[in-house]
């Protein structure tokens, strides 16, 4: 069984011909920090994610393979700072490194060893193309486990992804794609998907 099935196939609103198709172990992914994110110093904690988007597997991170500077400014960091503040940095982490973390859920048959994490391509209306989010993994909430147990849980989970993020850095400090590049990663991701499509 597929801890993450959604992680499979494209969550984009307009289907899997557009945008980039699902994010790859191999990319990494930026959370942008404001002034109202909870932080210690230059590093993430547990409390700089959101729980109830983690439920709802709504936690916005960039694909920093797809996300120009121009747009990361006009839809992250503009579009952040009318509820969480201005623009404080940004924080990158790997992929393949956030898919690998794994929590153990004790229920009344046993303890069970769940993926924490899943990260989906999630585009809906109004989002850019390079948009992606995280939330937890389907296993990390069995039936019957108790409320106070899974904010445990939950909490250890946000520490664990806290600590898979790099210090927050200055957003001119970072590499961006080329905007030229974009097109072709774009025609990368139609191949892709007319290759699966041919052989499935």
């Amino acid at each position: 069984m597929n801890e993450c099935r959604e992680e499979l196939h494209t969550q984009h609103y307009l289907g899997r011909w557009h945008g980039f198709g699902p994010v790859r172990n191999r990319e990494h992914v930026i959370f942008a920090v404001f002034e109202k994110t909870k932080r210690d110093g230059s590093q993430l904690t547990a409390m700089s994610f959101d729980s109830t988007q983690l439920a709802k597997d709504s936690e916005s991170l960039v694909r920093a393979l797809y996300v120009t500077r121009s747009i990361f400014d006009s839809e992250v960091a503009e579009g952040g700072s009318l509820q969480k503040g201005t623009l404080v940095g940004i924080s990158c982490a790997d992929v393949s490194r956030i898919r690998k973390l794994r929590t153990d859920i004790r229920t009344s048959s046993g303890s069970v060893n769940v993926r924490s994490l899943c990260i989906l391509d999630k585009v809906e209306e109004g989002d850019y193309d390079g948009h992606a989010t995280t939330g937890y993994g389907e296993g990390t909430a069995p039936q019957g486990i108790g409320q106070t147990y899974l904010g445990k849980v939950r909490l250890t989970i946000r520490l664990d992804l806290a600590n898979e993020f790099s210090n927050i850095e200055n957003p001119d400090d970072s590499k961006w794609p080329a905007q030229f590049g974009i097109p072709l990663k774009r025609f990368g991701s139609i191949m892709r998907v007319l290759r699966d499509t041919l052989l499935g």
